[in-house]
């Protein structure tokens, strides 16, 4: 099972896509004050939004071979799926995973556009969750412990990718801003 908010996913990819030509338009326009301050500013602002679009994109609830991953804008989680619970949290769901905690999988959020297929894809991991306990309760599988391997333990780590290199300029362009202001040296 893999589940995406296309409507999200696409927009998100339409807003980074467009983020170029709009700084472009921004950068060659007749009213562009031109500094070299000024151009910075609005590419690391322009890369800073196309970022936050990457990530928004890359949002996924993917169950393949007995593992359930989460892929949220800043961490991602993996987790046995016998061990995941589903838990009501703030009129939405949250999964229960062990050793981490109750998690909001932001993909599978409620949606405007999307949100017939959102329910569906919850109904469905519902399902395959409690068949994935049901199947571990028969065989008797051993509840993880300290010694397991790693397959069978929640993990739980910090999204990285070569998006996130868009990020970095806004950094850049905010010190520069500040030594221009405030004359640090």
């Amino acid at each position: 099972m893999r589940y995406r908010n296309r409507v999200a996913y696409a927009l998100s990819w339409l807003g980074a896509v467009a983020q170029p030509f709009i700084w472009g338009y921004i950068l060659l326009s007749d009213e562009f004050p031109g500094g070299l301050s000024d151009t910075v500013t609005v590419v690391s602002v322009a890369c800073l939004v196309t970022g936050v679009f990457l990530r928004l994109a890359g949002l996924r609830v993917i169950c393949k071979q007995g593992l359930l991953y989460v892929h949220n804008p800043i961490f991602s989680y993996r987790a046995p799926l016998h061990q995941v619970t589903f838990v009501p949290r703030d009129g939405g769901i949250a999964l229960d995973m062990p050793g981490i905690g109750a998690i909001v999988p932001w993909a599978m959020a409620k949606s405007l556009f999307d949100g017939r297929r959102a329910r569906a894809a919850r109904r469905h991991l519902r399902e395959r969750l409690a068949e994935h306990k049901r199947q571990a309760a028969e065989s008797h599988t051993p509840v993880a412990t300290e010694g397991t391997t790693a397959e069978q333990t929640s993990r739980r780590w910090v999204r990285l990718s070569l998006a996130d290199a868009l990020l970095l300029p806004f950094p850049i362009a905010l010190a520069r801003e500040l030594i221009a202001e405030y004359g640090f040296a």
